[in-house]
């Protein structure tokens, strides 16, 4: 494995030293970590692309490692209690963030590669910036967080125009078609990306 990927485990298994600094009390060690494993999503990205390193284990494993210290960290300052927002985030993210790890994990098996795309690293950005005010611990920083990682949860996002092909094989504008009733078949390996943005473009 390369030192993109140790980086991307080790942000994964930081989670164990902060949720105990958290239970402890120690909030400062817990920022200071979090601090530390938060600085490795941009390091092992860069240390990626510039090796040329960049192989569909690591796409696979970066975003995991990503979702393991953000939920695992929320959920253990919703365990000592820093308010309801943090709560309800916390179920949100963590359900949301599950579901997103089962599917990533699954394409992984199949062999079929997701990267991650801007949007979601500034989404994954915004979320860590949001724990870490979380962790902080005094007022407004805790709800502040939580209102930034409630925002992060669901960002608006423009789908993007497809052009399909239809009966008689002529390339139609699938946003062009919005107001008519459509029939769309897809390919079922396909249809959990593709589905959504088709909606998207169609309401």
């Amino acid at each position: 494995m390369s030192v993109a990927d140790w980086l991307a485990i080790f942000r994964a298994f930081a989670v164990i030293p902060i949720v105990l600094a958290i239970a402890a009390g120690e909030r400062t060690v817990a920022l200071a970590v979090f601090a530390v494993a938060a600085a490795t999503d941009a390091l092992d990205g860069w240390l990626a692309r510039r090796s040329g390193n960049a192989t569909a284990r690591g796409a696979f494993i970066d975003p995991l490692a990503d979702k393991v210290l953000v939920v695992g960290t929320l959920v253990a300052l919703a365990a000592v209690g820093n308010g309801w927002p943090v709560t309800v985030v916390a179920v949100f993210v963590g359900v949301r963030e599950c579901a997103v790890a089962v599917a990533r994990t699954r394409a992984f098996v199949r062999g079929v590669t997701l990267p991650t795309d801007r949007l979601a690293k500034l989404k994954t950005a915004a979320e860590m910036v949001g724990v870490f005010l979380i962790i902080v611990g005094e007022r407004p920083w805790p709800v502040a967080g939580a209102t930034l990682v409630g925002l992060a949860l669901n960002p608006p996002v423009r789908a993007p125009n497809f052009s399909l092909e239809d009966q008689s094989g002529r390339r139609v504008s699938v946003a062009a078609q919005r107001g008519h009733w459509v029939v769309v078949t897809f390919l079922y390996t396909q249809c959990p990306d593709v589905c959504p943005l088709i909606a998207a473009q169609l309401n």
